[in-house]
This record gives structure tokens, C-alpha cells and sequence, in this order.
């Protein structure tokens, strides 16, 4: 992502800011590795945690059990 929505995120403690915006896959292993749903957040420190969120109340699963990467 560039432009006005991308922000300045720092992947790890020894490589350099980068503008950017996160992208975030719901993978269902099962029947392999179909992707069931996308979303697309602004780089900041909550950003999985909500994108998770959001795409398990979107509901485009059942899920009886959650891992996550």
C-alpha cells in the first residue's frame, strides 16, 4: 500500500521504517490451504488483532478451533 493510508511500520528491532500497510489472509487448511477471506488494515500495533476480528465475525467460516501465524 502507498500513498495517503500508508504509515510507518518497523517489521522487526533491526531493520528500517518503511511505509506500508498490512495485509491479512484467512487461510482453511483443511482441504488445502483455500483462502476464505482478506483484509486490509493501516500499519499500526493492533492491526492483526483487529483484522482477526473482523474477518471471524464476517463469518465467511465455521471455525470449531483457531490457530494463528
Amino acid at each position: 500500500m502507498t500513498g495517503p493510508d500508508a504509515r510507518l511500520f518497523c517489521w522487526s528491532k533491526n531493520t528500517a521504517a518503511q511505509l506500508c500497510g498490512m495485509g491479512h489472509v484467512l487461510m482453511e487448511n483443511r482441504n488445502g490451504s483455500a483462502v476464505v477471506d482478506v483484509d486490509i488494515t493501516e500499519a499500526n500495533g493492533t492491526a492483526e488483532r483487529e483484522a482477526a476480528t473482523r474477518v471471524l465475525k464476517r463469518g465467511a467460516c465455521r471455525v470449531k478451533s483457531l490457530g494463528a501465524d
